[in-house]
């Protein structure tokens, strides 16, 4: 039994991360990147805290789809920083590409409200929906700053 199943943790986990738990499970976030980002960043949650401490850590469901959404936005801008230093050829620093990178986050977010504000009529997006969506709009506001996209990936897998 011992070497037929890999070594795992079975927690239960808050009810705000029910809808991004069943994404994940059920592969309905087709960005890869994306899903080994929250799977990555959820699985070190569990290990690191007890239930009564995450139940505690976000107020509610919209609280914490926000909070993997910055997650996964954070996560390509390091991967573009590590991109970024190691092309001999760049124009700038380090910092100068991070504010640039920090300015279309804050770019791409204020966007994606102002969007959720225009749908607000439609209802509520599903998060494997909302979560693609915005991370989109943050790859349009680098590709248009940057003229290419700094850490490249396949977004739809198949």
């Amino acid at each position: 039994m011992r070497s037929t199943f890999p070594r795992c943790v079975i927690q239960k986990m808050p009810p705000y991360m029910s809808n991004i738990l069943a994404a994940i499970n059920s592969k309905s976030i087709y960005c890869s990147f994306c899903a080994n980002v929250l799977l990555d960043h959820i699985g070190n949650m569990a290990r690191i805290y007890g239930y009564n401490h995450l139940l505690q850590m976000y107020d509610s469901e919209e609280t914490f789809v926000d909070h993997c959404i910055e997650i996964v936005v954070c996560h390509y801008i390091e991967k573009s920083l590590y991109s970024l230093d190691a092309d001999k050829d760049r124009l700038l620093s380090r910092q100068e590409y991070y504010l640039m990178l920090k300015g279309c986050k804050d770019h791409s977010k204020i966007k994606n409200r102002k969007r959720r504000c225009d749908e607000m009529y439609l209802g509520k997006s599903s998060f494997p929906n909302e979560l693609l969506r915005s991370f989109h709009e943050l790859l349009v506001v680098v590709a248009h700053t940057f003229g290419f996209l700094p850490y490249k990936f396949d977004i739809i897998d198949d």
